[in-house]
């Protein structure tokens, strides 16, 4: 009886502590969200049954799975030559390592864990609420919608768009979730469609696409599961709110028509991105052809380091070194990255890296799929998406969500690794 009343207290001290770090990195609060994994962390390892967890860790795929790239920044740092910069993003991606094995140990029950998904999905609500408050006193300053939008609705908190926008997708996976377990819950039928309203305003080009694939995910999944009335109604309903959200905020359709304007790019254009708030100049860099221009010279810097790539410490040296000899003006002038996970990892690691980090992907997708785990797939491919225009895991708002998120939909199923 005693050990039972040890095991639920500190069951307890593990959730409040991972419940109270989830609120602190939503509301911006990093340092403290940092303090309160360290204390999780502290706490676990002090547990009399660490051997047994330790045992635990070592026979689940899914934990080396989920590591994966953390084990790649620490292994490349003998290959680097920068050792300061790589122990940077070595300390960085810690989490990457502690979260996984933490939550896969922690013998949280499903109450808790379902808990924990609506902390983050009605913390990120309220985020984005308080956003909008903020955004309505300096509209009444300004009289400049622009303020609603991008950046600016999460200025609040301190967190860029693109990285919220990717925490707004997986609260909308999440509350599907709820809204799948009990259809009759209205306040989860209000909260995505908040969340919805969300990812327009963040106005984040691959988010929404992301976004759009989401609906026709769940679109189907009611179509297969319950009935196409069902379906046809939310098809219908998602359609409204997408062509009212396209014409209502010509901030948004901006945004998709600055990135089609033009399709060529010259390294040395110093004209800046096409912003959403302003009208669209085909002489300016948009959204695509940035990225093609940061894609092609992070070609050029792998080509040069194919196999091993450049070593953990040593990418920004590198491909700062190639934006310069193409007179990359405006890339230099914003310290832009290669502004893709994949090609990074590439760059960093070489392709043996790269192998390694798909290899675990597929890996996650295998184990999610044999524990009927979907909605960890899902969750798993935003991240996946992202990774296709924003280096995530080299921010601190990209791996926290990437390594609480996933472990957390994951190990709240029961797990057969």
């Amino acid at each position: 009886m005693n050990q039972l009343l040890i095991k639920v207290k500190r069951n307890q001290v593990n959730y409040w502590l991972l419940f109270t770090a989830i609120l602190a990195f939503l509301l911006g609060q990093a340092k403290l969200a940092n303090i309160l994994i360290i204390t999780l962390v502290a706490y676990w390892l002090i547990d009399r049954d660490l051997i047994q967890k330790l045992k635990k860790i070592i026979n689940r795929k899914s934990v080396i799975f989920l590591t994966t790239y953390f084990t790649l920044t620490l292994l490349w740092l003998v290959h680097s030559s920068d050792l300061s910069q790589g122990f940077k993003f070595v300390e960085m991606r810690l989490l990457i390592l502690l979260l996984p094995i933490v939550i896969s140990t922690a013998d949280f029950n499903e109450l808790q864990f379902e808990n924990i998904k609506k902390t983050f999905v009605y913390g990120c609500i309220g985020v984005l609420a308080l956003g909008l408050v903020n955004s309505t006193f300096d509209y009444w300053s300004t009289r400049d919608s622009g303020f609603f939008f991008n950046d600016n609705l999460t200025s609040i908190v301190g967190i860029q768009a693109a990285y919220f926008a990717i925490i707004v997708n997986i609260s909308i996976v999440l509350c599907a979730g709820l809204i799948l377990n009990d259809f009759k819950s209205f306040h989860n039928y209000v909260a995505i469609l908040f969340l919805i309203l969300g990812e327009f305003l963040l106005a984040t080009r691959i988010s929404i696409l992301t976004l759009a694939l989401l609906v026709i995910i769940f679109i189907i999944h009611i179509s297969i599961k319950h009935s196409r009335r069902t379906a046809l109604g939310a098809l219908i309903i998602m359609l409204v709110i997408f062509a009212i959200g396209i014409v209502s905020f010509p901030q948004i359709s901006n945004r998709f028509e600055s990135m089609l304007s033009n399709f060529e790019y010259q390294f040395d254009n110093p004209n800046p991105v096409n912003h959403f708030n302003a009208e669209v100049s085909s002489e300016n860099w948009n959204g695509l052809t940035i990225r093609l221009a940061l894609w092609e010279c992070g070609w050029e810097v792998i080509k040069d380091n194919f196999w091993l790539g450049v070593g953990t410490g040593d990418y920004e040296e590198s491909f700062n070194k190639r934006i310069e000899k193409v007179n990359f003006k405006y890339a230099q002038a914003m310290k832009f990255g290669v502004h893709n996970q994949y090609l990074y990892t590439w760059i960093s690691f070489g392709i043996v890296g790269l192998i390694f980090f798909l290899s675990s992907i597929i890996g996650l997708v295998i184990l999610g799929y044999r524990n009927n785990n979907y909605q960890f797939i899902i969750v798993l491919a935003i991240f996946c998406i992202a990774f296709l225009t924003e280096n995530v895991l080299n921010r601190y708002y990209g791996i926290f969500p990437f390594a609480m998120m996933l472990s957390i939909v994951y190990y709240s199923k029961r797990v057969m690794d």
